[in-house]
């Protein structure tokens, strides 16, 4: 056992034998001294991180940002400390003279995490809507007021649907729900044409007026959608090909797409899976709670 004293200044260090006599040997040992003034002093531990958890969005992005650790602690190979077990199995003791100097702790540092920082909210984009000037005559084949009728065609004639090529609120809400959809598996979005919004808009006022619901006709069951595009001129050098979903029951566009979306057939169509690939434009048309999505390329 090593004990430190101080006579005259000069620090003293010599080594006591245990004999058999355990602890009590040191104690005695000590007893004969003038304790005075010993300081021990604790160190502190390192300290866990805080972190923090963000979530964002409908995905729930993981943030974490990190308080700096505290200090590591001193070692055995540091200057001795009162009250802790050096490596060699000896425990030193520091002893003071009464009369010499009074020895001060250096006051614990306490180290003071850095802040923790939390990101700003994301910004979840709006979903891309992709026109073509849907007003400019000169992009549309279809002509006049009215969208052509025919009822063998499936086209309405009871009356004949008014032409609005750049579509209602909620058909704009249809078309820009697709996209969304789309955008979420790095898909680019349909561009918007006039042209099929009136064709869908016409198809949709006559299973209305006529009360059916299929891709044929009051009269048939086949599907014309390709007949509808070639009636009404748009696969005469502006589309070489036409394709629809059809949907009933939804007042919103949005509603309407989910109903797209929980179909596999339907939804293959709107995310291009399957032989839909080369799909690149799209519109919805509708009359009351029916509905003609309209694809082309």
């Amino acid at each position: 056992m090593k004990l430190w004293t101080m006579i005259a200044g000069t620090a003293l260090a010599f080594t006591v034998a245990s004999c058999g006599g355990g602890d009590d040997t040191v104690d005695s040992l000590a007893s004969d001294l003038t304790l005075a003034n010993v300081a021990e002093t604790t160190l502190p531990t390192s300290a866990e991180a805080n972190a923090t958890t963000l979530e964002v969005g409908d995905e729930t992005d993981s943030l974490t940002a990190s308080a700096s650790p505290l200090p590591t602690p001193l070692t055995n190979n540091s200057a001795p400390v009162a009250g802790a077990e050096a490596s060699s199995g000896e425990t030193e003791i520091a002893v003071a003279a009464a009369a010499s100097f009074t020895t001060t702790a250096t006051p614990a540092t306490t180290a003071t995490a850095a802040p923790v920082t939390t990101a700003a909210p994301a910004t979840t984009a709006a979903p891309v809507t992709v026109t073509n000037n849907c007003s400019d005559a000169n992009s549309l084949v279809l002509k006049g007021n009215t969208v052509p009728g025919d009822v063998a065609m499936g086209l309405a004639t009871s009356p004949e649907t008014p032409r609005n090529p750049c579509g209602d609120a909620e058909e704009r809400a249809c078309f820009n729900a697709a996209n969304a959809e789309r955008a979420k598996i790095g898909l680019t979005p349909f561009i918007w044409d006039g042209d099929l919004a009136d064709l869908g808009r016409s198809h949709s006022a006559d299973m209305n007026q006529r009360d059916y619901f299929e891709h044929g006709s009051s009269t048939t069951g086949s599907h014309l959608y390709q007949q509808r595009g070639d009636f009404l001129g748009l696969k005469n050098g502006k589309f070489s090909s036409v394709v629809e979903n059809i949907a009933y029951g939804s007042n919103t566009g949005v509603g309407t797409v989910t109903q797209f979306m929980n179909s596999s057939g339907l939804r293959a169509v709107i995310l291009g899976e399957e032989y839909w690939g080369g799909v690149t434009h799209m519109a919805c048309g509708r009359d009351g709670n029916r509905w003609s999505m309209e694809f082309a390329w």
